[in-house]
């Protein structure tokens, strides 16, 4: 019977155990945790396998995870984030050789 309770008694602490476990990798947070598993760090890449919109699982990777701003997300099986230093999107030419809109009507 003693050995029953130590029995319960260390897969009870096993289980409360589990997410400090997980924690201590010192992955980033992200709404990713809830739908990818086998999650770490190489380097400054996270690497995890995550659902596709199917449920199959897909390994991905999202290099320079610390420039990474906001969530981190999953995205049909694909590790996705905003990077703090991605280029502003590109601007319409208004250059001189274009010139200025011709007027309405004409």
């Amino acid at each position: 019977m003693n050995t029953i309770r130590a029995l319960l008694a260390g897969l009870l602490f096993a289980g409360l155990c589990w997410p400090l476990l997980a924690s201590a990798q010192d992955v980033p947070p992200g709404t990713y945790l809830r739908s990818c598993g086998e999650v770490y760090l190489q380097g400054d890449t996270l690497v995890a396998t995550c659902r596709r919109m199917d449920g199959s699982p897909q390994p991905t990777s999202l290099p320079a995870v610390p420039n990474c701003v906001g969530d981190i997300g999953n995205m049909n099986g694909n590790l996705t984030c905003n990077y703090a230093d991605a280029p502003a999107p590109p601007q319409p030419d208004d250059g001189p050789e274009h010139g200025p809109p011709p007027p309405y009507g004409r």
